[in-house]
């Protein structure tokens, strides 16, 4: 399995003092709103968060983290902080079942159950996967809710290590000659491959500023990567239409800029046939000439097949196209200062 990030995590420590305090604070809290129907929670154990309580319903998800047995609403709560990737937990005192619930779970709908509580965060993370990465630290790639400048309402996307994942592919398990509405809403296998949505990357790219990075591992082992200071993808009044300019830096010549190409798929192509020739949904110039492509046909063996693929330009040493073993797109605001880092290796 390829490890896309490197990131590194740090121990904090509590004086006997300090641990004791925190613990009679614990015990305050829960005997202060232990009766409450609906209350904010403040926890100091693990990691700092506020929980909103509400009992008598418990959320009607899947998406867990994992299932104990605990005696207390606390405990339940506690446990939920010692692991990144909770967001909520679902409790049954009657049992002592304590259900740790994912982001992506604390967003769906609730059932009224008078034998259950749910608590999740209070707040959603404004600055999206950079506020994640600030407060979590070490952390795993997942789905997140997030809450982009200006909007009130949180969507969901991939985060890992203070980036938002765009594009991922690594192993071919995943097909990626979808529809238009498939590229639309996105569609994923889990963590090897993923492909975010057309509709959330134009929300994300049009309501701050982003830099981008194309990465990638061809069959060589040998990585490639390019930084761009602009990316911004329109809306389906605008067939999607994405602009990837401003090179940076990268181990590649930049060799490639998206400005004002469409996004086409073998079912929405203006009569081109350019997702239906490579395989895969893209962004295409009008001729369907593409040196860039990452959604192509997985190729598993020899060089892959002229036009289709997933390919950016690096020739083998036969002179001929080298396909790719492994792609990555990812954004991040501008405002974030730690310098990115992605090991693909």
């Amino acid at each position: 399995k390829v490890n896309i990030f490197a990131c590194q995590s740090e121990e904090h420590h509590l004086t006997a003092f300090e641990g004791f305090a925190k613990m009679y604070f614990r015990i305050l809290i829960f005997s202060l709103f232990n009766s409450a129907l609906s209350t904010h929670l403040s926890v100091p154990l693990a990691r700092q968060e506020n929980f909103l309580i509400t009992r008598g319903e418990k959320f009607n998800t899947t998406d867990l983290v994992a299932t104990l047995n605990v005696s207390l609403e606390l405990e339940c709560i506690s446990e939920c902080l010692k692991v990144i990737t909770c967001a909520g937990v679902n409790f049954n005192g009657n049992d002592s079942k304590c259900e740790l619930i994912k982001y992506k779970g604390i967003i769906s709908n609730k059932t009224l159950d008078a034998d259950w509580m749910s608590a999740h965060i209070g707040d959603y993370l404004e600055n999206g996967c950079k506020a994640l990465k600030d407060r979590r630290g070490d952390m795993e790639i997942d789905y997140y809710p997030i809450l982009l400048d200006g909007s009130s309402e949180p969507i969901l996307v991939l985060c890992y290590d203070g980036w938002t994942i765009l594009q991922h592919r690594q192993d071919g398990t995943l097909d990626f000659n979808q529809t238009l509405d498939a590229y639309i809403n996105g569609f994923d296998n889990g963590e090897s491959e993923n492909w975010l949505g057309l509709h959330r990357i134009h929300q994300i790219t049009t309501s701050a500023q982003y830099v981008a990075r194309l990465s990638v591992i061809d069959r060589n082992g040998a990585s490639h990567f390019a930084d761009y200071q602009t990316i911004h993808v329109s809306d389906e009044t605008r067939n999607y239409e994405c602009t990837l300019t401003d090179f940076i830096m990268g181990s590649v010549n930049d060799g490639y800029s998206i400005l004002g190409k469409i996004f086409r798929t073998f079912d929405f192509d203006n009569d081109m046939s350019c997702g239906a020739q490579d395989g895969g949904g893209w962004w295409f110039d009008d001729d369907c000439s593409d040196d860039v492509m990452f959604n192509g046909v997985y190729q598993t063996n020899g060089s892959q097949t002229t036009g289709r693929g997933i390919h950016w330009g690096f020739t083998n040493n036969n002179g001929s196209e080298s396909f790719l073993e492994s792609t990555i797109m990812v954004i991040r605001k501008t405002d974030y200062e730690e310098l990115f880092n992605l090991d693909l290796n």
